[in-house]
């Protein structure tokens, strides 16, 4: 009996995931400046969580997230594997992570384009393009930061950290929320 809950688990993990990222890639296209090489590790995540070698899928993203620490859909499935597995603490650490990242990346597109605002870097068809491209890349930032802070406090709901959850969610800036499993 117990081996067959295990077996559904991994499937539903795996399926979860493999969805999530089909929504991702539509949502959210990532373009986040080294799409190829994080699209395959993603595969492989999938393929380890396929054949439930669960550590190995955790090892490969973990080593992505490494590599390029602005890669906002490694932290998301991380926390989502950790959760899975009942590592509730991991599972905080890595969506705070990606929460941290998300703004990081606005604070630097938001100083961008006040640089090139002021600046006024080239033509005024360029300037606009640039700062077009800042503008997306802003709003994907925006948007992965509300997930991840979402599956945060629902983490932290599992783990009966019902207030640090709500401060979470309604928390405008997470920079001031609560940091107590680091």
């Amino acid at each position: 009996m117990n081996v067959m809950i295990a077996e559904t688990r991994r499937i539903d993990l795996a399926t979860r995931l493999r969805r999530i990222s089909e929504i991702l890639d539509e949502l959210l296209p990532d373009a986040e400046a080294s799409g190829a090489a994080m699209h395959r590790v993603t595969a492989i995540a999938l393929e380890c969580l396929d054949r439930n070698v669960i550590p190995q899928a955790v090892f490969a993203l973990v080593d992505a997230v490494r590599k390029n620490p602005f890669w906002m859909r490694g932290y998301l499935f991380l926390a989502i594997i950790y959760r899975a597995a009942s590592a509730t603490q991991e599972a905080v650490a890595t969506r705070q992570t990606g929460t941290k990242m998300c703004r990081t990346v606005r604070r630097f597109l938001i100083a961008q384009i006040s640089r090139q605002t002021i600046g006024g870097a080239g033509t005024r068809a360029i300037l606009s393009r640039l700062l077009d491209r800042m503008a997306i890349r802003m709003a994907m930032m925006k948007r992965y930061d509300d997930i991840l802070r979402h599956q945060l406090a629902l983490t932290l709901v599992g783990a009966g950290q019902f207030e640090e959850a709500l401060l979470w969610l309604t928390e405008g800036d997470v920079e001031h929320a609560p940091m107590r499993w680091q």
